[in-house]
């Protein structure tokens, strides 16, 4: 009677670490599914929105505090191609127009497009308000003005 006792528990722990095991690699796998899934649908291709774009690409440079870059393009489609070399979280707009989602320190080629342009000046700012000591990074300068010249001016981009 004990042998049969002995089998029988041998067969169930045999049978608890097959389910254990079963239960660890579904898991990985729906964990890849959802990081590949998140992949595609936020980051996707970025030679793809490269490759695919029609308009002036504004190079910006973001750091402690300024904004800084190829700020004179020609009316028509604009994208902002953001790299934090900051040491602290920033993001960039157009006022009035777009404003990114925070860019990560160290964070490179951050792409924003922000539509059709018309002749003329417009800010570009980082929102990011400290929470220590409520300062924004505007009233610490981070602003600079894109140029936006009518399409038959000589542009620099």
């Amino acid at each position: 009677m004990a042998a049969n006792s002995r089998r029988e528990e041998r067969y169930l722990k045999q049978q608890r670490r097959k389910r254990l095991r079963i239960m660890i690699a579904t898991g990985v796998v729906a964990l890849i599914a959802v990081v590949l899934v998140a992949m595609f649908a936020f980051g996707g291709s970025d030679t793809a929105k490269r490759a695919a774009f029609d308009g002036s690409v504004v190079k910006l440079t973001l750091s402690e505090f300024a904004v800084t870059g190829n700020l004179t393009v020609p009316t028509g489609a604009v994208r902002l191609d953001a790299s934090n070399i900051g040491g602290v979280v920033h993001n960039v707009g157009v006022r009035g127009v777009k404003i990114s989602r925070d860019i990560q320190p160290g964070e490179k080629d951050f792409i924003l497009d922000v539509g059709v342009l018309a002749p003329g000046i417009y800010e570009l700012y980082c929102d990011i308000i400290n929470p220590v000591d409520k300062t924004s990074h505007v009233s610490q300068g981070m602003v600079a003005n894109l140029v936006v010249t009518p399409a038959d001016a000589t542009a620099t981009s």
